[in-house]
């Protein structure tokens, strides 16, 4: 007979946390290619485009370190942190826009420019709420050569049964 490769079934394809990241990281870099103005000079364009692309960068680091380590609070902690850096970058500059709707300014003027901050914020509450509705996976202690999982208990069972 010919060996069949089988897949386990996984319970979800891709975990709500790492989507959160993935739409954040593309809000960032969306972000980073609508917001130069037309009176930036190319030094002033290449710096801003590089201040968006580092946290993308960064993302796509953290959500490696949280695939190969998912109970990692500090990685947990860094893409919290980036996604409260992006829910306060649209508010700023969504303010900033309506304050002066100079088209030239910066800020988002257009549909392209708030599609880009609409991906951003989606990605980053997603993330805040996934944070909030369900804690950090905890580690498991190894068990001891030979001992058996502890068998769930129900609430009327009498002990010994």
């Amino acid at each position: 007979m010919e060996p069949t490769l089988e897949h386990p079934p996984a319970s979800r394809a891709v975990p709500l946390g790492m989507a959160a990241i993935v739409i954040m990281a593309t809000g960032y870099g969306w972000v980073g290619g609508n917001f130069a103005t037309v009176t930036d000079t190319m030094a002033v364009k290449l710096a801003i485009t590089a201040g968006h692309l580092i946290f993308p960068a960064a993302l796509a680091v953290l959500a490696g370190l949280l695939t190969a380590h998912p109970g990692s609070a500090a990685a947990r902690r860094t893409v919290t942190a980036v996604a409260w850096l992006g829910v306060l970058f649209a508010a700023v500059s969504t303010g900033y826009a309506l304050a002066n709707p100079d088209p030239g300014a910066f800020g988002p003027h257009n549909l392209a420019d708030y599609t880009a901050i609409v991906i951003l914020l989606a990605g980053a509450l997603l993330w805040l709420l996934h944070r909030l509705l369900r804690p950090a996976p905890r580690p498991r202690l190894p068990q001891a050569a030979g001992e058996q999982p502890a068998a769930p208990s129900t609430l009327g069972q009498a002990p010994g049964r």
